[in-house]
């Protein structure tokens, strides 16, 4: 197997966040300085041939999740730094990718670009183009007619499900595209139409009156039928609803002390406009305390 780069396979994957003007996308779990790199790779099938619309259509899919106005984007091992707006067409997005002023010299080594002739078919294949220090990367690969995709991503950061609903994002914004080049970022559906329509029938179901019954009451009830069943638990700590009741009745009480205080301290005489001496007295009082 011939392991040269071939003209037939591409890769588009995001800068990385250790940029300065990294590209913020919304995850599954929080980033840390502490958060490890754990490769993992989704295949999916493009329905696009061309590697200029993929790489355009996968900036406007990460517009969209990000909102940013600026994008960074390693292409081809190539950085570029993207000017997006809700009004920027396909056509444009594309102009962009081919504008060598579009390139920045941002200090972030740039994704390896290791391709095969053969087709893209195996996770292990599309792990293998990759380096670690991006969280999300598209490959695509065109042989025998076929375009296959493959999202490598940081699975410390993002489900598979996840993952898997940004490949139809993917496919629904090509899809768009290719057959209105000209429309906007904006104007394009980002979902398919099943999903569309999933979201639709989940906001439009039987309405339910939400509880009257305020969350402390809920709390003192369950104190005094279960008082030593755990509440809430941070790290190696935890609470009973019981311990949780009495440190809650224990602020309660301390708020009202700290209020019955500053109200006899603070007595200002009614601020009326035809007696300004007073307004003026008021102040001065407030500043001594």
């Amino acid at each position: 197997m011939d392991e040269r780069a071939s003209p037939d396979l591409d890769l588009a994957s995001p800068a990385s966040a250790e940029e300065e003007t990294g590209l913020q996308l919304p995850s599954d779990r929080l980033k840390t300085p502490a958060t490890p790199f754990v490769p993992a790779a989704y295949m999916f099938g493009l329905r696009a041939s061309s590697g200029l619309l993929i790489a355009a259509s996968f900036a406007a899919q990460l517009a969209r999740y990000s909102g940013q106005s600026f994008l960074p984007l390693v292409v081809n091992g190539t950085r570029l730094r993207l000017a997006l707006a809700s009004d920027t067409s396909c056509e444009a997005l594309q102009q962009q990718l081919r504008d060598p002023s579009a390139q920045t010299d941002v200090s972030t080594a740039a994704a390896v670009f290791d391709a095969y002739d053969a087709a893209l078919t195996q996770p292990a294949h599309a792990l293998s183009l990759t380096q670690v220090g991006f969280d999300l990367q598209l490959i695509h690969s065109r042989h025998d007619g076929q375009t296959q995709g493959a999202f490598v991503y940081n699975a410390s950061l993002f489900d598979a499900s996840t993952i898997a609903r940004f490949a139809e994002h993917l496919n629904t914004m090509l899809t768009a595209f290719e057959s209105a080049p000209a429309a906007s970022i904006a104007a394009v559906p980002l979902m398919s139409a099943t999903e569309e329509s999933m979201v639709k029938a989940a906001g439009e179901g039987a309405s339910r009156p939400y509880a009257t019954t305020p969350i402390s009451r809920l709390i003192e009830s369950r104190a005094a039928a279960m008082p030593q069943a755990q509440a809430v638990r941070f790290r190696d700590e935890k609470l009973s609803y019981g311990e949780l009741n009495v440190r809650a009745n224990r602020l309660q009480q301390q708020r009202q002390q700290t209020n019955a205080q500053r109200r006899r301290h603070i007595t200002c005489p009614p601020l009326v406009q035809h007696r300004p001496p007073h307004a003026g007295y008021c102040i001065h009082r407030l500043r001594r305390i």
